[in-house]
Order: structure tokens, then sequence, then C-alpha cells
């Protein structure tokens, strides 16, 4: 059983990640939209893209969180949080994170587009594909809420001290199961890119050749840029939510699936007392 201290001290740590999140986001955003240039650069839209997501996602959190600071009580009493509250404002934001491993997925797809079929890549224009994976995304977070909506009864859970308990078993798995999915195959698509990129460096391939005639069309920091975010992805987003995923598989107890210390599976994973 995890003391309402312990839940009291992670909502703390996310609500911090939050604001973090919310300032980081804002400002890509706002540099990108008071800046010509960036907006006429089709090779940006996936990542401003995730950077928006990131931010209604924060956005969404806050108040979550802060009712679950404010709700909180002492660590012999058992925590009961209004379901009618805690389901409505915690569902958009947990919908909203298969978007986000979409895009990142997408952003993933993109670069190894690019870097083995680059004859093709660059003579076309990226704005609808961008669009369309962005559109792809915030359709399946749709889902995410639809179902939701149509499977989970919104019920009293005393001692629930997050989203995830107020659901039920059939749409944690399927949350948590698809969203896995979807990670590992972001992670899959990493693993692809890092190794091209290995091996471009050690000989020089088509590839590079052809970066050089259109150098006027192509961020040379794309590779890089995409690949960080791809690895800060994994790390917060990927191997998390596989531990999720898995908790499902092989049925945890849900208070040792104890709200995994990230903003990206925190709102879900629960304890039961």
């Amino acid at each position: 059983m995890i003391s309402n201290t312990t839940c009291l001290c992670v909502d703390i740590f996310l609500l911090i990640i939050c604001i973090l999140q919310i300032l980081a986001n804002f400002a890509v955003l706002f540099v990108w939209c008071s800046s010509k240039r960036l907006l006429r650069n089709d090779n940006l839209i996936l990542l401003v893209s995730l950077a928006f997501i990131d931010f209604i996602y924060a956005v969404l959190q806050f108040p979550y969180l802060i009712i679950l600071i404010a709700g909180i009580k002492p660590d012999n009493v058992l925590l009961d949080y209004n379901p009618w509250v805690i389901v409505p404002l915690a569902g958009p934001s947990i919908a909203l994170m298969k978007a986000g491993c979409t895009v990142t997925t997408a952003i993933a797809l993109d670069r190894v587009f690019a870097l083995y079929f680059p004859m093709k890549y660059y003579r076309q224009s990226k704005l609808y594909w961008s669009i369309g994976a962005f559109a792809f995304a915030m359709f399946l977070a749709f889902v995410d809420w639809l179902i939701l909506q149509l499977i989970v009864s919104i019920r009293r859970v005393p001692g629930c001290s997050s989203f995830g308990c107020f659901t039920n078993d059939i749409f944690r798995e399927y949350w948590g199961l698809s969203n896995m999915m979807m990670n590992l195959l972001s992670c899959l698509l990493t693993v692809v890119i890092m190794y091209n990129l290995y091996r471009r460096s050690k000989v020089a391939s088509e590839a590079m050749q052809i970066e050089k005639q259109n150098r006027s069309k192509i961020d040379r920091s794309a590779n890089r840029v995409a690949l960080y975010i791809l690895l800060v992805s994994a790390l917060i987003g990927v191997v998390p939510g596989c531990m999720n995923g898995l908790g499902t598989v092989v049925s945890l107890p849900r208070s040792t699936s104890v709200r995994v210390a990230t903003p990206a599976i925190s709102p879900v994973i629960v304890s039961k007392n």
C-alpha cells in the first residue's frame, strides 16, 4: 500500500514537471509562430505538432494535479476523490498521450524515409504528410477518449489516489497495450535511425551526396534534433509505457505499479489501497 504522503510528494513533483512542460513548449510554439522563416519550413511541422500536443497535455494535467494535491489526507485516512471531477479532468490528457506517441512515431518514420530513400524524400513536400500525421494522431486520441466514455462507468472508489483506479481493467489493458505497441514501434525506428547515422559516419553514402545537392532545402541538424527528441521520448515515455503495458499483461497488482515518476504515465498508474 502506498502512503498518502508518498502520493503527495509524487503529485508535487509532477506539478513542477507540468509547469516546466508548459513553459518550455510555450516557448517553442511562440518562437515558431513569430518567425515567418520557421513557419515556411515544412520540416518543422511534426516537431511543432509534438510541442503543441505536449503543451495541451500539460495544461490539461495542471488542474488535475492541483485537485489531487488539494484533496490529500493524512496517511491513516482513506483518500476519497470525487470521480465526477477526476475522470472528466484527466480523461482528455490521457487520450492525448496516444497522440504524442503517434507523432513521435511519425517523426521517427520521417527520418527513416529521409535516410533510406533520400531521392524520393527530398523531391516531395512534407507539408501534407506532416499535417496528415498530426490529424491521424488527434483522431487516435479522440478514439481513446471515446472508448473511455463508452466502457468506463464513473463510480466512487475509496482509497483511489489517481485517475487509473476510477477506470476498469478493460480500459487499462486497452490503453496500456495499445500505447506500448506504438512506443515499441517508435523505439524500433529510433534504433534504425541510430544504425544508419553510425554507418553514415563511417562510409560516405548516396544519401550524403544527395544532401549536399539539397542543402538549401535541408535543415542539416534535422537528423540530430529528431534523434534527441526520440531518445528523450524513449526515456520518459517508451520505457515507462512498456512497463505499464507489461504490467497489464502479467497482471501485476496495481499497488506494485506505483506511479512511475514521469508525467507520461503517472496519471494512470494507480495504487489500490
